[in-house]
């Protein structure tokens, strides 16, 4: 690994050896000295799977394999040193021996930056290295993304001048094997993936039996690492597509296709898998995202088809409708599977432009997805007190106001409040730079869309700006009053939505009353007392309550979504609802306990000495009392808001 240290700017930064030291034994070294590492760290892996480690504080000899690695070693930009192969070998790792295909070599402490910029092979006695392929991985939209077979990657961004673009992921060097492409890492907690790429026929040019394929790869059954489910769209004819959905590597052999125009059911159909399942008649669908959704438990649900608009297509048993949604639904499929990776391929596609990659993630009981190009993460252990227990980060947000989060609203809720970390502490924002609070549903014509949104934005030293925009409703004026510690203190009516206050400090939270009938106030609040602006009226408030006037909704909203520009990250910390929901369900072996919000499960034998339960999420599997002779305790719990 080459790159600049110590005033060298192409220097050796470090190096992994394999070196042949007898009969089907290979000495596996390291040496990073030049960094100063003063050890190693030796990981080896089965299938992904951790199945020994060692830490060895010399790099003389690492581990001792069976046969020469057959696969290109990578160093990666941490400073790993790692070995593959494309089959499995047996090693010696330390003490202990083991069959393995992957081996990692880490460096514990370098005393020197590891930034390669160039990776080199040398050998020495070996006639000649065929290298047959070099595959990368970076992170884009927050996801491990990794080049497939002899694909290459390259990230755009600055595509257009309306904002929206945003950055695209450009997956090139497609040839008609259809093992290129790219593979995506999937956190453990996932609950839902939307991976959209650009329309890949627009002038119809493309020849039959050109297809993409989106593959769902994990452990399941007799497959270790495999293709558990699949997904192709291939070309048919002029302006005909047809799409094929396998099941089977799950032990599935029927699938339930049903088919949606704007959230409406318009038809269903059964078929076996993996043949034809639906054929779409129209042009090819622009903007076509592939989805996986899983549950609660982070169990594999379904596959799901997206298009930007309807398309005519023909479903199991010959109904033909107009949709933009397709569910394909696996019968009976009674065990939990886990994904660990999704991967997209082509055949006789030149590129693939993957404009997003959103991700789904439980938090504070809620379903939470990621908005433009943000990436989003579950973070808990925030300090040693025992009382913060996890956070919701949203990091890799742009300028153009489109990336954020939406939070999921379940039927039942009709306050939603959504805390987060101070944004601006040390008045560093540039002026311009906002965060959005968004009301999503279906009302005034609006399908699934935004209904209003309530802005914060900076407009000088000290001084932010409230505005409203509930427009698409039909709101021309605000009702806004301000609030401390509970109590009234201004209100003013009729006002223009562009500018309802002027506070001395940026808000910390937002909240959102979802009742279903009358007015839907939104606010932003603040978790310590601020001087603001209302009407020329100057108060001490911690609660900036806007209304739409002269506006009734007929629907609960359907999220709440959080938006920001010039904002590089926040960090949502609390979550309330009201009123407290608690619901309880029964298994086999466990009572489940789910709920929504920030709250602490709080456990109880007697009902009056209660414990609370600070790394305890939602949902959480309590132990069944039961019958035989080993019974678990009985227990009470309940659930106390924790802002």
């Amino acid at each position: 690994m080459v790159g600049p240290t110590n005033g060298v700017n192409k220097a050796v930064l470090g190096t992994v050896t394999q070196t042949k030291a007898g009969t089907s034994n290979y000495v596996l070294s390291a040496d990073y000295s030049p960094v100063g590492a003063s050890g190693y760290i030796v990981r080896a892996y089965l299938y992904g799977v951790l199945v020994a480690q060692t830490t060895n504080p010399s790099g003389s000899s690492l581990a001792v394999l069976n046969n020469l690695s057959l696969a290109a070693g990578t160093m990666l930009g941490d400073g790993t040193g790692r070995i593959n192969r494309v089959r499995l070998f047996s090693a010696l790792i330390g003490t202990t021996s083991v069959t393995c295909d992957e081996i990692d070599v880490t460096p514990e402490n370098p005393q020197a930056p590891i930034a390669p910029t160039a990776f080199q092979i040398v050998a020495s006695q070996i006639p000649s290295i065929t290298i047959t392929s070099e595959n990368e991985s970076i992170v884009y939209q927050g996801l491990t993304n990794t080049s497939l077979g002899q694909a290459s990657f390259e990230v755009i961004s600055n595509l257009g001048s309306s904002g929206q673009d945003g950055v695209t992921l450009i997956v090139s060097n497609l040839t008609s094997s259809g093992q290129d492409g790219v593979t995506i890492a999937l956190p453990t907690n996932l609950l839902a993936l939307d991976v959209q790429y650009q329309d890949v026929d627009p002038s119809n040019a493309l020849p039959v039996g050109a297809y993409v394929q989106s593959s769902m790869i994990g452990t399941f059954g007799t497959v270790t690492n495999g293709i558990l489910a699949a997904d192709r769209m291939t070309k048919a004819g002029i302006s005909n597509y047809a799409v094929h959905v396998d099941f089977s590597p799950l032990g599935v052999s029927n699938c339930l296709v049903q088919a949606y125009l704007n959230g409406i059911l318009v038809g269903q159909g059964t078929t076996n898998t993996p043949s034809a399942i639906i054929r779409i008649l129209s042009i090819d669908p622009d903007g076509t995202s592939w989805d996986r959704e899983w549950d609660d438990d982070g169990c594999y649900v379904c596959d799901t088809m997206d298009c930007v608009q309807s398309e005519v297509m023909q479903l199991p048993g010959g109904q033909i409708v107009s949709a933009n949604k397709v569910y394909f639904i696996p019968s009976n499929l009674g065990t939990c599977v886990k994904p660990t990776a999704f991967q997209i391929t082509a055949s006789q596609v030149p590129d693939l432009a993957i404009a997003s990659e959103n991700l789904s993630l439980p938090y504070a009981g809620l379903t939470n997805t990621s908005l433009g190009q943000a990436s989003i993460e579950v973070i808990s252990n925030l300090s040693s007190g025992g009382q913060d227990g996890s956070a919701l980060v949203i990091s890799n947000l742009g300028s153009a106001g489109q990336d954020g989060v939406s939070i999921t609203l379940p039927g039942g809720l009709t306050n939603l409040d959504v805390g987060w970390n101070e944004l601006d502490p040390s008045n560093t924002l540039p002026v311009g730079a906002y965060i959005q609070s968004q009301i999503v549903g279906t009302d005034g014509g609006i399908t699934n869309g935004v209904l209003g949104t309530l802005t914060e934005t900076k407009a000088g030293t000290s001084n932010y700006v409230l505005s409203a925009d509930f427009s698409p409703v039909g709101a021309s004026t605000y009702t806004v009053q301000a609030y401390y510690q509970g109590a009234p203190v201004a209100e003013a009516t009729h006002q223009s939505g562009a500018s309802l206050a002027v506070a001395q400090r940026m808000a910390d939270t937002t909240d959102t009353v979802v009742g279903p009938n009358g007015s839907a106030p939104a606010s932003m609040d603040d978790s310590v007392a601020t001087s603001a602006s209302i009407a020329g009226q100057i108060v001490t408030c911690d609660n900036l309550e806007v209304t739409p006037e002269n506006v009734t909704f007929s629907n609960a909203p359907a999220a709440l979504q959080i938006v920001s520009s010039q904002v590089s990250s926040f960090t949502i910390t609390s979550v309330g609802v009201s009123p407290l929901l608690l619901n309880v369900s029964q298994t086999s072996q466990n009572i489940l306990l789910q709920w929504y919000g920030t709250s602490m499960l709080q456990e109880s034998t007697d009902l009056r000495t209660w414990i609370g339960d600070t790394n305890v999420t939602s949902p959480y599997a309590a132990a069944s009392k039961g019958g035989g002779t080993t019974q678990a305790p009985a227990k009470f719990y309940r659930l106390i808001f924790r802002p």
